[in-house]
């Protein structure tokens, strides 16, 4: 009897379930990238291992199992990477899905434009822009109502690119309410041009989204006041009226060629010249 009880007690006890498999940000990273290049938003879930042979576990002094097993990790996936805790993972998935360029992108981005995290939404909106599919052009106009800057001057970004010009309007008026809101009265330094997450970041790529609708009404609505002229005298104005090529803009330019800024005077002047209006002549040979 003792040998029986001293024999069961050494009996190796139930296997513990495998431990989870956590990567590292950098595995993480290195999915993407490779999803990425490959232009997939997932990888097939490789088939299952042949089962080995049974092999008694190695037991410990008091007759345990001396070995962890890991689960192996799950196949790479964009889509449930954009749900991480990490938010710089989130944005370079979404990032990655907008580069991938498919449709079945699209739903997963309109859920993230929710993301608690202002550069994830932003990124999620740009991606919507990159894939172009106009199911999104609601809920990107949604977006330009943020609170974030960032994400309104993306959401119109992508507007743009998706190139429904039934998106000029809500353009339209979120540039004017920067405007209203006085951000502009000054312009901005050109040093600050390339910053992306303030007002008149978002003012400039709401006029750049409004070239590419050729959505002059809107442009004109945002940027002039009642007597036709510009509210704001800042180079993206002269750029946006000189690249439409409206007759109607001309007193516009005849306006910003005066501007001591050089950028507004050669944006304004090649818009002149554009246009081939006699009357501008004049001001185009002081210059």
């Amino acid at each position: 009897m003792f040998a029986l009880g001293a024999s069961a007690c050494a009996s190796a006890p139930p296997a513990a379930p495998p431990a989870a498999f956590v990567p590292t940000f950098e595995q993480k990273s290195s999915w993407i990238l490779r999803l990425e290049d490959q232009r997939i938003l997932r990888e097939s879930a490789p088939a299952p291992p042949p089962p080995a042979a049974a092999v008694p576990p190695a037991t410990g002094s008091r007759g345990q199992s001396a070995i962890a097993t890991l689960a192996p990790p799950p196949p790479p996936d964009l889509i449930r990477l954009m749900a991480d805790g990490e938010a710089r993972v989130r944005r370079r998935a979404a990032l990655a899905i907008g580069r991938v360029g498919l449709a079945e992108g699209v739903e997963p981005l309109v859920r993230v434009l929710e993301d608690p995290d202002p550069e994830v939404r932003q990124m999620a909106a740009f991606a919507l822009g990159l894939i172009g599919d106009r199911s999104a052009l609601d809920p990107l106009i949604g977006k330009l109502t943020d609170p974030s800057p960032l994400v309104k001057g993306s959401a119109a970004e992508a507007l743009g690119l998706l190139g429904d010009p039934a998106a000029s309007d809500a353009i339209g008026r979120m540039a004017s309410e920067i405007v209203g809101s006085g951000a502009l009265a000054d312009p901005p330094d050109d040093a600050l041009d390339a910053a992306r997450d303030t007002p008149a970041a978002a003012f400039r790529l709401a006029l750049t989204a409004l070239v590419r609708l050729k959505g002059y009404a809107a442009l004109a609505a945002a940027t002039l006041d009642p007597s036709g002229q510009p509210r704001v005298r800042w180079w993206p104005v002269a750029f946006a009226f000189q690249r439409l090529e409206d007759p109607r803009a001309l007193p516009v330019l005849l306006t910003l060629v005066k501007d001591p800024k050089p950028y507004t005077r050669a944006f304004a002047v090649k818009g002149l010249g554009a246009m081939k209006d006699p009357s501008a002549a004049e001001v185009v040979v002081w210059l």
